[in-house]
């Protein structure tokens, strides 16, 4: 099969990684997700379950795309063919996770773009007026507006392609980001009263540990990873075929790992100094934190970088997604250009984006975020195990074992041929046991 557009360099596809690593998902679902659930012990074990569990599928889905050099739809269809068996189910369940989960944290980056121009406006305008978070859920179409700006920006960058779209405005973005975050992370650092933030983060109480705890540690480990959403594949499809995927794995869990701790860090000790507690939820990043911010010297500046920060990082996750469902998109249909492609798929998140906005005036349950805090549970904790593992079954049935071993081991790199074996009996055996008694207790709890 003809391989499609390959990275320019490894640096890139790192990058893109880190990207996806660096949204939302660490820096707006982490913090809380930690705060809910104990704060260090949860955070131990979403490390081991990301390394133990997570890598190893990370690179069973990067040798997936490698090989078959498709998305993951089309290796689920191609998989399903040769079997008999529905594994096409799992593809389209990658697509649809994809879709939702791009759908709810596009409306959560609208409301980021919002206090970023509120915060801009302070800087260069001095407002004395309070932010308030219920005047934006109030007004539905400024949500929609705001969400449609981001979706722009995103069609606009992924239309053009991976290396001269996708590739070059991550080069660009990542590196801003984290030079924001230093700036700000030394501010906050420097705090007399970072201490008590530190012990509830990384001193463990393993009473707090419960098995809704350690399913959550794994799910999270996942999304972390961008394993399950089929985005890996995608991604394994781009790559040369003599790049090793075992070592560029690895590179990305530790840049991911790496991002975890930094959004830790940089979301948790505001949150803590504008309430002064250690409990965490879903909307403090923008019902507390903005009005923090005003309290501060300078804080509008302030205020102003940590909004871009989050909003450089929701960009980052938005690119990497809206790219694996246009690999996913040119499955179906391969004659179709890029750009239309990107404008369906964005119609159809802006459609949804539109239904959860307006959620709570169709009497759905809970209010605007409650409702999004809901749709992430079910996608996150629910349908990524399930995809995750699909995925799994497909590279075991789609590329045999001589296969594996012949891409998983280099021999100038002795600790290739040390770990295949382990590779191996997590990806057979540990993996799929541990996920289906995951998903087993979750819904006995």
């Amino acid at each position: 099969m003809k391989k499609r557009t390959s990275w320019k360099s490894s640096f890139g596809f790192y990058l893109l990684s880190m990207g996806s690593a660096l949204g939302l998902g660490n820096l707006w679902r982490l913090p809380f997700v930690t705060g809910e659930n104990g704060g260090g012990a949860f955070f131990l074990f979403y490390l081991l379950f990301a390394f133990l569990i997570g890598l190893p599928l990370l690179i069973a889905e990067l040798m997936l795309g490698q090989k078959l050099g498709v998305s993951a739809l089309q290796a689920t269809r191609d998989v399903a063919k040769k079997t008999k068996r529905p594994y096409q189910v799992f593809g389209y369940l990658s697509v649809l996770l994809s879709v939702v989960v791009l759908s709810y944290y596009s409306v959560i980056s609208g409301w980021v773009l919002h206090f970023m121009a509120r915060f801009t406006l302070d800087v260069f305008v001095s407002q004395n007026t309070p932010f308030s978070f219920e005047i934006l859920l109030a007004n539905p179409w400024l949500q929609v507006l705001l969400t449609s700006v981001h979706l722009l920006l995103v069609i606009t960058i992924v239309s053009v392609g991976v290396q001269e779209g996708l590739e070059k405005w991550i080069r660009s973005i990542v590196p801003a980001f984290f030079i924001l975050v230093i700036v700000l992370l030394f501010r906050i650092l420097s705090s007399p009263d970072i201490a008590p933030i530190f012990r509830f983060l990384f001193y463990p109480d393993f009473s707090k540990i419960n098995l809704d705890t350690l399913n959550r540690a794994l799910a999270h480990g996942f999304f972390t990873m961008s394993v399950g959403f089929g985005l890996m594949v995608s991604f394994g499809s781009y790559l040369k075929s003599e790049q090793h995927i075992p070592t560029l794995g690895f590179r990305i869990a530790l840049i991911d790992l790496f991002v975890s701790l930094i959004a830790l860090l940089f979301v948790f000790p505001v949150a803590y100094f504008a309430t002064q507690s250690l409990e965490s939820d879903p909307i403090l990043l923008f019902n507390v934190i903005p009005q923090y911010f005003q309290t501060l010297g300078g804080g509008a500046f302030l205020g102003l970088i940590f909004f871009l920060c989050l909003y450089l990082a929701s960009l980052n996750a938005s690119l990497a997604l809206m790219e694996a469902l246009m690999s996913n998109f040119q499955s179906l249909l391969p004659k179709s250009g890029r750009k239309p492609g990107v404008w369906i798929c964005s119609g159809v998140i802006l459609f949804l984006t539109a239904l959860w906005i307006s959620a709570p005036l169709l009497g759905l349950k809970g209010s605007g975020p409650a409702f999004l805090t809901t749709l992430d549970h079910v996608a996150v904790n629910w349908v990524l195990p399930v995809v995750a593992l699909g995925l799994l079954l497909t590279f075991n049935y789609a590329v045999s074992d001589k296969e594996k071993r012949e891409m998983f081991v280099d021999t100038s790199k002795p600790a290739s041929v040390i770990m295949e074996s382990h590779w191996f009996f997590v990806i057979r055996w540990l993996a799929p046991i541990l996920i289906v008694t995951s998903l087993i207790l979750q819904a006995l709890s």
